[in-house]
């Protein structure tokens, strides 16, 4: 049962951690030109690259008429594209282009920014074991594919 505790409290600080750095950057994404809705979407295809439009709605427990109003904003801003299928022409993917890849950037920059500064105040030991604790969680995390975050992998890969 000690395991299970030490497990408990060590998934809590890993989340809690991710979480606090997650929205260190709220306040320089608040003053964004995008909904919650379209952040969803744009994050959705963040992690998976592209996704058919009736997935994204089943996502997001949203109709896909719902959808494809958010789709048009993004595309005004040049986030996403609508694809065909390659498998099934009467399917829509929606793939996140290049500047939409960037945005998500530089929301990841945002949290990055203020993360460096507090690791900035951090031990020198303590980053060190922080930094091969995360290598050895990311390595165990990626060692056991799940087919639904084949894009998230190649993501962590990416900054590993």
């Amino acid at each position: 049962m000690a395991y299970a505790t030490s497990d408990d409290e060590l998934v809590s600080l890993i989340t809690r951690a991710l979480f606090t750095a997650f929205l260190r950057g709220a306040e320089q994404w608040a003053q964004l030109d995008v909904t919650m809705p379209q952040l969803k979407v744009l994050m959705l295809l963040g992690l998976h690259g592209s996704a058919p439009v009736s997935t994204l709605a089943h996502q997001m427990k949203v109709s896909p008429p719902n959808v494809t109003g958010i789709l048009d904003r993004l595309e005004q801003h040049d986030w996403v594209r609508r694809t065909s299928d390659p498998n099934d022409r009467r399917v829509v993917r929606v793939v996140l282009t290049d500047d939409g890849q960037r945005f998500l950037a530089g929301l990841e920059q945002a949290s990055a920014t203020r993360t460096r500064a507090r690791l900035a105040e951090m031990d020198p030991d303590d980053q060190q074991a922080l930094r091969q604790g995360l290598r050895a969680l990311l390595s165990v995390m990626i060692a056991v594919p799940d087919p639904d975050d084949e894009r998230a992998m190649a993501v962590a890969g990416a900054h590993g």
